[in-house]
């Protein structure tokens, strides 16, 4: 069971040049899966007991997508997530992103849920998706393949 979920990509600098790099696409096969309910579950008592916000720690596990490759896919929408459809094809989609090179790939670990920030190459401008929740993440009950 594999979920490919898209997510919008933000950033805080009003002048970085986005080339493309709009959307970030996790795909969760049942490896990427059983890694974030492990992250979860060792980071629970941090959040819990010692008052921790969030942990990060360096994983590159996604695809940068531009916005205006998505126009003909039709995405199932669930709480503002959107998750691809079976037709999806992800050689078709990554040609707006090519020229968006990244640097530093985060993933950041929070009681609510988890995003990935990355970095532009040569800049210090900073992405960061939107935040997955965990009941989206961790579902396995539905399979959009």
């Amino acid at each position: 069971m594999t979920k490919r979920i898209l997510l919008p990509v933000n950033t805080t600098d009003d002048y970085a040049n986005r080339m493309g790099c709009d959307l970030v696409l996790v795909t969760l096969d049942q490896n990427r899966l059983a890694s974030l309910r492990e992250y979860y579950d060792k980071c629970k008592p941090l959040f819990k007991e010692k008052g921790f916000h969030c942990v990060e720690w360096f994983d590159c596990d996604f695809e940068i997508l531009s916005e205006d490759t998505m126009l003909n896919e039709e995405w199932y929408v669930n709480e503002g997530i959107s998750i691809a459809p079976e037709s999806f094809s992800l050689e078709n989609a990554i040609s707006g992103a090519a020229e968006f090179k990244i640097d530093t790939h985060i993933i950041r670990i929070s009681s609510r849920g988890v995003l990935w920030r990355f970095y532009q190459k040569h800049t210090t401008t900073e992405y960061a998706t939107d935040m997955l929740p965990w009941e989206m993440a961790l579902d396995t009950g539905k399979d959009t393949n």
